[in-house]
């Protein structure tokens, strides 16, 4: 729109792709009792949104990485019962913490690329993001080599919902109530994370800069 006199034939997307690292780990079905966030502490991440929903109830417990008390204090949110804050942490914690979490959550009220969905969806994390920005892009990339059977899996265990504290807390809760199993999301996982893979990124530029 804002090049309109382009040539549109000379240019295409370069989707993202994750480190080597989240296609590697090894994939588990037996998930930890705890929702999981990893967030610069910045409104437009809408880690509000999360913590004013979530009520602690299950032993489930809600780990947010990124920040910490004071942080949470700077944008206005309180500290609930439940509520575990881990401040920075590494990326094999980061590693360990997408591949044991029962459910990853992704509330942002504004998303440019969305990677940490993808690293996520690599880790076999079952997941809840806000349809914003690149997110619904990452997910079209996820299931775009996933037949109607397999998509059907693996939007049981991925959801996509409205920036608001409502729908966050009803995407969490379909997950938590589904009746599929683990098991079948997960035997998903290592032919979604192709589609992440930064040589087959590569080699997909490569083809299409020849076609050009």
């Amino acid at each position: 729109n804002h090049f309109s006199g382009i040539n549109n034939g000379k240019y295409f997307v370069f989707y993202n792709g994750v480190n080597k690292k989240f296609t590697k780990i090894k994939l588990i079905i037996s998930k930890k009792n705890y929702l999981f966030m990893a967030s610069r502490f910045i409104p437009k991440k809408g880690i509000g949104l999360l913590v004013n929903g979530y009520e602690y109830k299950n032993e489930m417990k809600l780990y947010i990485a990124g920040g910490n008390d004071k942080d949470l204090e700077v944008l206005g949110i309180k500290k609930k019962i439940g509520l575990k804050l881990l401040g920075s942490i590494s990326k094999p914690e980061m590693l360990d913490y997408l591949t044991e979490s029962y459910i990853t959550i992704v509330p942002s009220l504004k998303e440019p690329f969305g990677i940490i969905v993808a690293e996520a969806i690599c880790c076999g994390s079952p997941l809840v993001a806000t349809n914003v920005g690149g997110i619904p892009e990452v997910i079209a990339l996820a299931t775009e080599k996933l037949n109607e059977q397999e998509k059907h899996i693996f939007y049981t265990w991925v959801k996509l919902v409205n920036p608001v504290k409502d729908s966050i807390i009803e995407g969490i809760e379909s997950i938590k109530n589904n009746n599929s199993t683990i098991e079948d999301y997960i035997k998903l996982i290592p032919k979604i994370r192709n589609q992440f893979s930064w040589g087959i990124r590569a080699n997909d530029y490569l083809i299409k800069v020849n076609l050009l």
